[in-house]
């Protein structure tokens, strides 16, 4: 991964650069698991969300509010 970030609530938050072999996309891939080490069901896709859009892994920050703030490089 490129960054972790724990919330308040334990759940862990990676950011990785991922290659999509299904759609021969490389961009970010940001991964949630709960306190456990398992993939959070209730994040995204089984705990993954993946853009195309969004070169490589990124910087991660959370705002106070809860947000997500990823910072990463283009293509």
């Amino acid at each position: 991964g490129n960054d972790l970030v724990v919330q308040p609530d334990q759940k862990i938050l990676v950011s990785a650069g991922h290659f999509n072999f299904s759609s021969g996309e490389f961009g970010l891939l940001l991964s949630r698991y709960l306190p456990n080490g398992t993939l959070d069901p209730t994040f995204g896709v089984g705990g993954q969300v993946f853009n195309g859009d969004i070169g490589g892994g990124g910087k991660l920050a959370l705002q106070p509010d809860g947000r997500i703030l990823v910072a990463a490089g283009g293509h």
